[in-house]
């Protein structure tokens, strides 16, 4: 694959995105940089500085974004009592960040000029994989929109097809990933539909646990802190999978459909399947069936050490 990648990530919440950035590592993908965005970008930028070195991958750029969505308020996103438990000194406190961290060095040069420095270096070459809330990606169109022709495509873990049900990096900026869905870069987007189909299995969770790769042991440190935090029983591999299904295509199955990203009452942060195409949709691949099978047999082979 001679594709350029760049990885926009909300590492730091979900441990999903740790284990897609390792296994992008891990894979050897050609990466042109990470960029993170949403609540305190920087934290996150620091954290996968720290995870690249580990993965042997400390040449790899990584550049802090936008820290709130174009116009969702993060008040209707958490409740009251979830919101007075992350944040300190009116920022947000990551949940997996860790001393030391904070000395990994990130450059002043914002996310979103990083992506259009990049889709004009890599014209044609370059694939932005977004595994987070599209602010950055949103920006960079409407900051540069002659990057539109210049990315070769859009990958995302974003969006639930076959429910009415908002998903998660859909809801936190729903006005920027309408600009994303409808801007005319080719779009592959994989929801909830397959995402939740790839959840880790105990006794996968108890391989990685014995794994004393240096990476693979920060991130299960990293996972412990994620289940102390949100209280959940165990990984759902959703961002690992767009990951995996670059490097092996027949992971997920796509169909063409027309995509509305709802912006108004309760269609608001949903990814609506339209009959027909109109200004507010978008013509995009959406991933309606996968292969948990060869998705861990590709997961596997990368991230576990054994």
């Amino acid at each position: 694959m001679n594709d350029k990648i760049i990885i926009d990530t909300d590492v730091g919440d979900d441990i999903d995105d740790a284990f897609a950035l390792t296994l992008a590592c891990k894979a050897g993908m050609d990466i042109a940089g990470i960029t993170t965005v949403f609540r305190n970008s920087f934290q996150r930028a620091q954290m996968a500085k720290r995870l690249l070195k580990l993965c042997g991958r400390g040449d790899v750029e990584v550049r802090a974004g936008a820290d709130l969505p174009l116009v969702q308020r993060i008040e209707y996103l958490r409740p009251p009592e979830m919101l007075a438990k992350e944040e300190k000194d009116g920022y947000y406190a990551l949940p997996q960040f860790m001393p030391g961290m904070e000395s990994e060095e990130v450059s002043d040069e914002h996310a979103v000029d990083f992506i259009i420095r990049k889709a004009r270096e890599f014209a044609n070459k370059l694939v932005i994989v977004g595994i987070a809330p599209l602010t950055n990606v949103a920006l960079a169109i409407r900051k540069a929109p002659d990057i539109v022709k210049k990315v070769k495509e859009i990958r995302l873990i974003a969006g639930y097809y076959t429910k009415d049900v908002p998903e998660w990096n859909i809801a936190c900026d729903p006005e920027a990933a309408r600009i994303v869905y409808t801007s005319g870069i080719p779009v592959k987007a994989a929801g909830l539909d397959v995402t939740m189909q790839c959840p880790l299995s105990d006794d996968e969770l108890a391989i990685f646990r014995e794994d004393k790769n240096a990476a693979n042991e920060l991130i299960g440190v990293m996972m412990d802190k994620w289940f102390e935090h949100y209280k959940f029983e165990r990984p759902v591999m959703h961002d690992p999978l767009i990951i995996a299904d670059m490097l092996a295509p027949s992971v997920v199955e796509y169909e063409d459909k027309n995509v509305c990203v709802g912006l108004c009452g309760d269609k608001r942060g949903k990814t609506i399947l339209e009959e027909n195409d109109t200004l507010d949709s978008g013509r995009i691949k959406v991933g309606l069936a996968v292969s948990p099978e060869k998705f861990f047999a590709v997961f596997k082979k990368y991230v576990f050490d054994k």
